[in-house]
């Protein structure tokens, strides 16, 4: 497959663009965990757990690409918020396991809930066929993504 040209302004203008939206997104997000007092880690760590259902500590902090102390410390503030649990593994007791607690079920449930609003707003100036292209292409990125880590 021959390699499409690119037009020369194409990457500097993802460049202007893509962290504007980001900090457009991250400010809808800070409003939704500040109404439920979370940090933007709870709600990322609750994203985690949704997909995996239980994370050792090892795995959470490799892929948060953070020190154990500091997974530790970010888990230490949740099990207090009552939005994780901790218990050690079954076959290795130094293992320690984290998964959400229906209370972190629940807190997710409702961040979801905002996200799609946010989602909804944002994409609003999309027509239907716009939305569906777009859509297309963000997954054709993803895909690429995910095949060349």
């Amino acid at each position: 497959m021959a390699q499409e040209k690119r037009s020369p302004n194409f990457e500097a203008e993802l460049m202007r663009i893509i962290p504007v939206i980001h900090r457009e997104i991250m400010k809808r997000h800070e409003l939704i965990s500040s109404e439920k007092s979370l940090a933007i880690s709870h709600i990322v760590i609750l994203d985690l757990l949704r997909d995996k259902k239980i994370l050792h500590m090892g795995e959470l902090a490799r892929t948060l690409n953070m020190s154990m102390s500091a997974a530790t410390a970010i888990i230490d503030k949740m099990v207090e918020l009552a939005l994780v649990e901790r218990a050690r593994s079954q076959e290795d007791r130094r293992i320690v396991n984290v998964s959400a607690t229906k209370k972190g079920e629940g807190v997710l449930q409702a961040i979801s809930r905002s996200r799609l609003e946010i989602i909804s707003q944002m994409f609003s100036v999309f027509t239907s066929q716009e939305k569906q292209t777009y859509l297309k292409l963000i997954k054709k990125v993803h895909r690429g993504l995910k095949e060349n880590k």
